[in-house]
């Protein structure tokens, strides 16, 4: 009986990590777009950059490869102004702008180094969370032993 009840739960957790993942890359929150979502709670088809690193640990345990690969395209191409400071903000609409916590610039709490280089990102209305880039590391470590992947970076 308790055999069946993961089998059970393995088989959901597939259809819900893949319900979240999008066709251009994105992990979102919860796919409110879905008519099974409820509509008298909080829409949260929001990207979280943190929480899909774990939803791409997850993806790989179960065999979908193509969801952490795609999501990791999608920070590396879609995530606004990534590309140009090489930081993640707390919160992306799935194509890829900035879904940011307002911070007035008087408030902005970031080194010195960084405010310089991101300014126009956090004036934007954003927040800057260097947690989403030690988990999205994490998420792609665990994604290139997982499928055992040598993807050696040199410290150059």
């Amino acid at each position: 009986m308790q055999t069946l009840r993961i089998k059970e739960l393995i088989k959901v957790s597939k259809e819900v990590i893949a319900d979240g993942s999008l066709e251009n890359g994105a992990i979102v929150a919860a796919n409110s777009d879905r008519a099974f979502y409820p509509s008298s709670v909080q829409d949260y088809r929001y990207v979280w950059v943190r929480d899909a690193a774990y939803v791409c640990m997850a993806a790989d345990l179960l065999g979908l490869r193509e969801i952490p690969e795609k999501f990791f395209d999608w920070c590396l191409h879609r995530a606004e102004g990534f590309s140009e400071t090489h930081l993640f903000c707390n919160a992306y609409h799935v194509n890829g702008t900035i879904h940011g916590t307002l911070v007035p610039p008087a408030k902005v709490k970031v080194p010195a180094s960084v405010g310089q280089r991101c300014m126009n990102v956090i004036h934007s209305g954003t927040q800057f969370q260097a947690d989403q880039s030690g988990s999205l590391l994490i998420a792609i470590a665990h994604h290139l032993g997982h499928f055992n992947v040598d993807a050696r970076v040199s410290a150059s």
